[in-house]
C-alpha cells in the first residue's frame, strides 16, 4: 500500500515500499516504482520529497542515498532524509 501526504511544498512518502522480494530484487523494480512516483510528484509542483527509515538497516540506507536523498536529521533510530526535485 501507498500512503501519500503532501506538506507546503514537500511530498511525502510512507509506507512507500516496505521491501522487494528477495527473488525481484537487482532488476530495477524498486528504482522505477520511485522514478515514477517523483515524476509525479514533479507534475504536481513540489519541489522536495521527505522519507524516513530504520537507521538499523544499512542496506536501505544506502538504497535512499544512491537515489540522490540526503539525511537532514538522524533520531535513535529514525534517518530523516530528503530530495530536492526542483
Amino acid at each position: 500500500m501507498i500512503s501519500i501526504l503532501s506538506i507546503s511544498k514537500f511530498f511525502v512518502f510512507t509506507d512507500l515500499i516496505k521491501f522487494v522480494g528477495r527473488r525481484h530484487r537487482k532488476i530495477g523494480l524498486a528504482n522505477a516504482i520511485i522514478k515514477a512516483l517523483e515524476a509525479k510528484v514533479v507534475e504536481k509542483n513540489y519541489e522536495k520529497v521527505y522519507i524516513h527509515t530504520d537507521l538499523s538497516k544499512p542496506d536501505v540506507l544506502r538504497f535512499w542515498k544512491n537515489r540522490s536523498y540526503s539525511t537532514f536529521e538522524t533520531e535513535r533510530y529514525v534517518v530523516h532524509m530528503i530530495k530536492d526535485l526542483a
